[in-house]
């Protein structure tokens, strides 16, 4: 595509858009599968959530019991540590009541 006109490489740059856009969203689910395997055992219910930027990777919500919350962070360092350089997690909490609400077949 490089050094063509804009117009004649079109349809061969939307395919690519495409193309990356699904690599990105099968990487995204099975990052997303790790992490809940690993976290939703410390848990008491989860949910996952749609990604609320282009650049999310894993987004969860997740109801832990106070006196494992040590375990969780552990937990989030170890996949921060074993990730590093290719994703930053971030730890938020405590959450409200609503990020809990789950509509269809979300929640575990």
């Amino acid at each position: 595509m490089r050094g063509k006109p804009e117009a004649a490489t079109r349809e061969a740059r939307i395919r690519l858009g495409e193309v990356v856009n699904q690599a990105v969203s099968a990487k995204r689910q099975v990052d997303t599968e790790a992490v809940l395997d690993r976290l939703a055992p410390l848990s008491v219910f989860t949910v996952v959530r749609e990604p609320s930027h282009e650049r999310d990777a894993v987004h969860l919500a997740l109801l832990v019991e106070s006196d494992r919350r040590g375990e969780l962070e552990k937990a989030v360092e170890e996949y921060a540590r074993l990730w590093a350089g290719r994703i930053e997690l971030e730890l938020h909490g405590p959450l409200a009541p609503y990020d809990f609400v789950v509509s269809g077949g979300e929640g575990g």
